[in-house]
Order: C-alpha cells, then structure tokens, then sequence
C-alpha cells in the first residue's frame, strides 16, 4: 500500500526576549513520544512484528484521537501525522455503544504525492485484531461539498473497509509508517456501520 505540546516566563517577555523554543517540549522531535514511536519503527523494520505492536501500544494515550462518524459525508479529522520524524506515527479510535460489531469504512486524503511510500494498518489498543482491511480503493483529485470543503484541490484518497471486526468499546490504532522524517497533512473519517441496522 502506498501512500501522512507551553508556558514561557513573563519576565522574559516583558525584556523582550525571544521564547527558546529549543526546549524538548516544545520540540516534538525531542519529546518522549518520539523515541518511543522511533524505536517501534526500529522493531517494525527488523521485522519483529509482536515487539513492534507492543510498543506501538503503549504509547497509545499520546496519539491524536479521530471520533467515528455514522454519517458517510461527516466531518474530516485533520491532522498532521509523522511530525516528530519519527518515520512511525498513528491515530486511535474507539468503537462506540454496547454489544455491537461494528463495520467500518474509512478514508484518507492527503495533498497529491504526499503520501508516496506511506505503509499503514490497523490494530486493537489492546489484544490484537482478527482480519484486517479488505478492500483497497485510491483515487485523485477528490471533491466534496460540505466537509470536505477544506482538502486540497489536488490530493490523493483511499478508501478501505473492515466487516465486523470492531468491538464496541474498544479502542483501535490505525498505524503509519513513512519513508522519511517528513510530516504530512492528513484528513481522515471513519465510518461505522451497525450491521443489525442494515
């Protein structure tokens, strides 16, 4: 598949002295969450896929949360993803409700050529997922009225869906690996569909 945290001292303002902004937290480059993800992708690439996924893991409450939709055409996420240069970065979702398996269709759309040489995948929070994404649909140039009003003119999309895999209440991380230390503006929406409502 191819294809995307701050106080300063008054004093200091008042003097007129510009905010050093080299401090790691204010660098993402820098911060825990980054040496962690550096050292998933570090397991990833030497193929030590168990390791890999436990790492991912426990970093999971620092990852941006996108909030699932029922609505086909609902609001986009917008995130910026491998902004620590990490080459490894991921969202998280729960599935929401009681007693339902949830299918899923979700979407991302990044600007033309953003993406090249972007791997991704989908995992539980905790435990692990039985099948992954069936499907695999990419398209260019895509346009949307309403929510998608914001994405870039020239951009590149793809489309996948899950059947019934998602458990209500879970949380699940949809990871993205990336050929280089560059971020990549992301807009993402997650679809569920409760099959019993078919």
């Amino acid at each position: 598949m191819r294809r995307s945290f701050l106080a300063v001292c008054a004093v200091a303002l008042a003097a007129g002295v510009a905010p050093d902004r080299t401090r790691a937290e204010e660098n993402p480059k820098n911060d825990k969450t980054a040496k962690t993800l550096a050292r998933a992708r570090e397991h990833q690439l030497n193929g030590e896929t168990v390791r890999f996924w436990e790492v991912l893991q426990g970093v999971g409450d620092a990852l941006p949360v996108v909030t699932p939709t029922e609505n086909p055409f609902g609001p986009y996420t917008h995130t910026t993803l491998n902004a620590r240069g990490a080459g490894l970065d991921a969202i998280r979702f729960t599935a929401p409700g009681k007693g339902i398996d949830w299918d899923m269709s979700w979407e991302f759309i990044t600007a033309a050529n953003a993406g090249d040489g972007v791997g991704w995948y989908i995992g539980a929070r905790k435990g692990f997922i039985g099948e992954g994404f069936r499907t695999f649909a990419p398209e260019t140039n895509y346009a949307e009225e309403g929510a998608g009003a914001h994405l870039p003119r020239k951009n590149a999309r793809v489309t996948q869906s899950l059947v019934g895999q998602l458990k209500a209440g879970n949380e699940y991380i949809i990871w993205f690996s990336f050929p280089d230390t560059e971020p990549v503006d992301y807009h993402i929406r997650i679809v569920l569909t409760n099959p019993d409502r078919k």
